[in-house]
């Protein structure tokens, strides 16, 4: 049991000089992951250094990184830690986050259900990615470049290919 709680400590801890984003958007309660009053459900916000080299985003924090309250701590994470270690690249210098920040646990989402809470989520992505205006961002998968380049891009069309897209208001950065 030691080294489990002591894994568990150590990923709960937030490393000095890492901040944190925002748990809320102004529209969660258009959200179907949202509670009856329009509160989010154990949220999960971004983090990173205040200026970070790149962003990262991701579809949706998983249970382990609901259950700790931080974005890709998960076996997710481990395995983006694994890539991130093998390009010699450190976690302090990445803002990571997810294009939502609630996802509940035990039962089986829609896809209408996804897509709404990627809609009411975006206000509250499209401010985060401002505080960060022309730094890189790395979407991981579908859902993630859906959330940032509309539904009209198919991943198969455009992986592995770099975009220039304004998806904050603050100007064009690589996607």
């Amino acid at each position: 049991m030691t080294p489990r709680s002591a894994t568990a400590r150590k990923l709960t801890e937030i490393p000095d000089g890492i901040v944190r984003g925002a748990d809320c958007s102004p529209n969660c309660a258009e959200c179907p992951f949202s509670t009856k009053d329009g509160k989010p459900t154990k949220p999960v916000p971004g983090e990173g250094p205040e200026k970070p080299a790149w962003i990262v985003l991701g579809e949706g924090p998983g249970r382990t990184e609901i259950m700790l309250g931080r974005p890709f701590v998960g076996p997710s994470g481990q395995l983006f830690e694994r890539v991130l270690a093998a390009n010699q690249v450190e976690r302090e210098n990445i803002w990571v986050t997810n294009s939502t920040l609630c996802i509940p646990m035990g039962r089986k989402k829609t896809d209408t259900e996804l897509v709404k809470a990627r809609e009411a989520c975006r206000p509250r992505l499209e401010a985060e990615l401002a505080r960060f205006p022309g730094i890189p961002i790395l979407a991981l998968g579908g859902v993630a470049t859906n959330a940032l380049l509309g539904d009209e891009f198919k991943i198969s069309q455009i992986a592995s290919s770099l975009q220039d897209v304004d998806v904050d208001g603050s100007g064009e950065r690589p996607i």
